[in-house]
């Protein structure tokens, strides 16, 4: 119901939210392999990158061709201006805007499109060692790798902020660069 009003929280942020005999049974009337993948979301420390991702995102594989990956994001619309670019083993290969998408030949590989690289964030990294270690003054998200190194979703700055409720007023050594600054920046 979430998501047909196009809303898109974490989930697993969402799941840790409710009462545990609530997440339960909503957990139990998934499949048994996202039953699965809930429970090892689940398990992770909430201190880590892997609880706040963003996993609402466009994600294609590089051998598929531009039009039929142009033709899948027209029918699930999504604000994100970004195309995620996956190999064979789900392994980030980078990124490319939708602009770029819809300019590239129909027949053209995801590969072959203007592939942007951003650096990659480890799931499992804790969350004040991400918003100081991550290059975040040239970025507003970074994709994110988990320990056999397949990407698992997006880190985005602002969600970094607010879980970490880190004010532009804070003390310097909560914040490494002016945030709100970075964000505006980026934004404009």
């Amino acid at each position: 119901a979430v998501e047909r009003l196009g809303l898109h929280p974490n989930l697993v942020h969402t799941l840790r939210a409710v009462p545990a005999a609530l997440r339960d049974s909503l957990i139990a009337g998934t499949s048994t392999r996202q039953r699965a993948r809930l429970n090892r979301a689940l398990a992770v420390a909430r201190d880590r990158v892997a609880g706040i991702l963003d996993e609402h995102i466009r994600v294609c594989h590089a051998d598929e061709p531009a039009a039929a990956v142009a033709d899948r994001i027209a029918r699930n619309p999504s604000e994100d201006a970004w195309i995620y670019v996956t190999d064979a083993n789900d392994r980030y290969v980078g990124q490319f805007t939708l602009a770029a998408l819809l300019q590239a030949p129909g027949e053209q590989r995801a590969a072959e499109i203007a592939i942007v690289q951003r650096p990659r964030i480890a799931t499992s990294l804790l969350l004040e060692d991400a918003l100081r270690l991550a290059n975040w003054r040239g970025h507003d998200s970074l994709p994110a790798i988990d320990e056999k190194g397949r990407f698992a979703g997006v880190l985005r700055l602002g969600t970094l902020v607010r879980t970490l409720r880190i004010e532009d007023d804070a003390r310097p050594d909560a914040r490494p660069f002016d945030i709100v600054g970075s964000l505006l920046t980026l934004w404009v």
